[in-house]
């Protein structure tokens, strides 16, 4: 019928996860020389073969880990092996004087290590043995002294159901704990600050709403700090306590010029300026206000921050920041170099003179006769008569939607709404490349004529030793601009190669005098055009209608 003699270790596979989990659930593999089969075969008279115990038959009823469930396996076969071995032993002393015994059903429980789970096996009576009943699982309960989380109910319809022996369930399960919740950190602040410009009922763009230097003041809150909640305790089946685990305090984002409250429930600032987020704290900028105009008798104007102008900027002025700077006035001929955005209110009137540059965005209410350098990107009303440089995109949607005269280049994108005029007045507009740059390179180049220019004339009258210091300093920017110039080029190479198809011209309407170049392609406009997109096609500019788009 079966053997005395068991293997050491079980053998258990892993059934489906179930779906609510997403952990494997063990079966217990029993094969036919283990004792469990052979009291299987007393009972049931069936042939002999393995038998295959689940340890669930649908979810856990307790969280269990993967790691953790596959150790309970085990130690379940081995308590079933002993105790199938216990009565197999008093099965196979009567049958050496080929009798039964009569030996009454037995209620197996194992309790798990951490005393959350219990499961019950039923083995049957031999003999004139009589079956287990409620009585004999109350009794088992209460010799495991297991008096929580009890399925009753379960058991009583494992009692009635048939077969009822030989099947593993679960019978009591305690409460697992809960952790608590985490500490949040609730941000007053955003941590982008879009460029997406209001438009009013007129559709015309308020550009003071875009207000990308955000002002704070000392001892101002940036940022709430939420607690951790507590975890609430769980318990086991047999009475006693599991302790949870309290929840993770938060990652405060705290910065440069900022700090905690003393109850520790805030993020602050601890001095005036300008609220940014750089990736991974919240930081707060010093921010250069000026309340009123800057004229040319301020002198240059430089700051290691953002800088907020509520006036003018007047003639013969120069502005610098590293971070934003914000004009709430007109901007007349004069030099602004910005780390980050700028923003003129107002609008730029820069007499063929001014010369505007943003290592990001250059938002203006109306731009005239100026050059202007964006990495980024450039948005104005009306373009009138200027020289424009974008790595990014030109838009001029808004209020006039007008580009009139002057070259504007873009590495990607021109979306205006009329291009030109009825007057013909040239305008010219190029696509692709990097803009920034190739005037950066034209620059460079000019720089360098003029520099190796002053050494041939310095290298006629060598003679004075401050003439030949001077030569000595004049090679050296010679060959550092040389450097400059072949890692711009082949930069420069590249993003010509890169752009490929990736560029567009779109406008409503575009007149006669107009010259779009994409590429090494140029299409002179002969007659008005409206509702017009301009892209790269097979050697030549390609135009389609923005309906067929």
């Amino acid at each position: 019928m079966g053997s005395n003699t068991e293997t050491a270790s079980p053998d258990l596979t892993m059934t489906e996860e179930p779906a609510q989990t997403g952990v494997a659930v063990p079966t217990l593999s029993f094969p036919p020389e283990h004792t469990l089969c052979g009291l299987y075969r007393l009972w049931s008279g069936a042939a002999g073969g393995e038998l295959q115990l689940p340890l669930f038959s649908g979810e856990p009823p307790v969280p269990m880990e993967e790691d953790r469930m596959a150790e309970e396996a085990a130690r379940l076969y081995q308590a079933l092996t002993e105790k199938t071995m216990q009565r197999w032993e008093q099965v196979a002393a009567a049958l050496v004087n080929r009798t039964l015994p009569d030996l009454d059903g037995e209620v197996f429980l194992h309790v798990s290590q951490d005393a959350m789970l219990v499961w019950c096996l039923l083995l049957p009576p031999v003999g004139e043995g009589k079956a287990p009943d409620l009585l004999a699982v109350m009794k088992a309960m209460a010799r495991e002294k297991v008096d929580q989380g009890v399925d009753w109910d379960g058991l009583k319809d494992l009692l009635e159901e048939q077969p009822r022996c030989f099947v593993l369930r679960p019978a009591a399960w305690g409460v697992p704990p809960v952790r608590g919740e985490d500490g949040r950190v609730v941000e007053l602040y955003p941590r982008e600050q879009t460029s997406c410009i209001m438009v009013d009922e007129l559709w015309k763009e308020d550009y003071i709403s875009l207000n990308l230097v955000q002002n704070i003041e000392k001892g101002e809150v940036i940022c709430h700090i939420l607690p951790p909640g507590k975890g609430t305790p769980g318990k086991t089946v047999r009475g006693q306590p599991v302790p949870p685990r309290d929840g993770l305090p938060a990652q405060v984002p705290k910065g440069r010029n900022t700090a905690l409250s003393k109850q520790g429930d805030a993020l602050i600032a601890t001095e005036n300026g300008h609220v940014e987020f750089t990736g991974h704290s919240f930081q707060v900028k010093p921010v250069l206000q000026i309340h009123g105009d800057v004229t040319e008798k301020d002198g240059i104007v430089q700051f290691m921050g953002d800088i907020h102008i509520y006036g003018d900027v007047a003639s013969g002025t120069i502005v610098r920041a590293t971070g934003s700077i914000q004009i709430d006035g007109v901007v007349e001929d004069c030099t602004i170099e910005a780390g980050e955005h700028l923003v003129v209110s107002s609008g730029i009137q820069g007499q063929h003179t001014a010369v505007i540059q943003a290592h990001k965005g250059v938002y203006a209410k109306y731009v005239e006769h100026c050059t202007i350098y964006a990495l980024e990107s450039i948005q104005a009303d009306c373009i009138i008569d200027s020289d424009i440089y974008s790595n990014g995109t030109v838009t001029v949607r808004t209020g006039r939607a007008s580009v009139v005269g002057g070259t504007i280049r873009a590495a990607k994108e021109i979306s205006v709404g009329t291009i030109g005029s009825k007057a013909e007045r040239p305008t010219e507009l190029l696509l692709g490349g990097m803009p920034c740059e190739a005037m950066e390179r034209n620059q460079m180049l000019e720089e360098l004529t003029r520099t190796e220019e002053t050494l041939r004339r310095l290298r006629k009258d060598p003679d004075r030793d401050l003439k030949r210091e001077e030569i000595s300093k004049l090679n050296l920017s010679v060959y550092v601009t040389k450097l400059k110039l072949e890692k711009l080029e082949k930069d420069l190479e590249h993003s010509f190669v890169r752009s490929g198809s990736a560029c567009r011209m779109l406008c409503d309407e575009i007149y006669p005098g107009s010259v779009v170049t994409i590429g090494g392609n140029s299409l002179r406009i002969e007659n008005k055009m409206g509702n017009s997109v301009f892209y790269p096609g097979k050697n030549k500019i390609a135009v389609s209608s923005r309906e067929a788009t």
